[in-house]
């Protein structure tokens, strides 16, 4: 009898626990993202910062075309990034017999969206006054901060990545001509590692 208690206790745990937190973020499009992380910095080095010292404190001059492959770059990385994820979660929902838009995903797009917004607008302003070197550090710091609000419901593992963001954000600010490094590290390494971390233990 006693162990029936306990078998039941077990059980309503764990229905507590998925009720109360966003389970399923796909490890593979973490991976998925991070590589398309690697690939956007790469374009953005070889284009745009291997033959220029944009990467600075003070604002610069930057032609119009590569400004305009500057935005391309980062347009195109967020829309495929975003796409992707939602594509890999709503799969993962669905294997799980859940909705993918319910209470915990309003949640945490939530949580997700203030930091993100608030960000986006500030960079986009920043650029456009030519402070192209504080870009980086203030994207990494901003989705840094998004994250770890959201970690606390879903996965451990994302107030880990939101961290680690965040030390890389300060890091590129501290040395913002070696700002494309940090981006790379940030949104391309560390989101690889996430996602491989979500995939062996959470099988997902």
């Amino acid at each position: 009898m006693q162990e029936k208690y306990q078998e039941d206790l077990a059980e309503i745990r764990s229905i507590m626990h998925r009720s109360s937190r966003f389970l399923s973020l796909s490890g593979i499009s973490g991976i998925v993202v991070g590589f398309l992380g690697l690939a956007a910095a790469y374009l953005a080095y070889a284009l745009v910062f291997r033959n220029s010292d944009y990467l600075k404190f003070s604002a610069v001059e930057i032609p119009h075309q590569q400004q305009l492959q500057l935005v391309l770059i980062a347009a195109g990385t967020l829309i495929v990034s975003i796409a992707l994820t939602v594509l890999f979660t709503a799969r993962q929902t669905r294997n799980r017999g859940e909705s993918l838009w319910n209470f915990q995903s309003r949640r945490i797009l939530y949580r997700l969206a203030l930091p993100l917004i608030t960000g986006g607008v500030a960079s986009i302003v920043l650029f456009s006054q030519g402070y192209i070197g504080l870009v980086i550090p203030l994207l990494l710091l901003f989705y840094g901060l998004g994250l770890f609000t959201a970690s606390g419901i879903t996965y451990p593992v994302v107030e880990v990545l939101g961290i680690t963001q965040l030390l890389l954000g300060l890091l590129a600010l501290l040395f913002v001509e070696q700002g494309i490094i940090f981006w790379a590290a940030g949104f391309g390494v560390a989101h690889i590692v996430y996602g491989l971390i979500v995939r062996q233990k959470y099988k997902l």
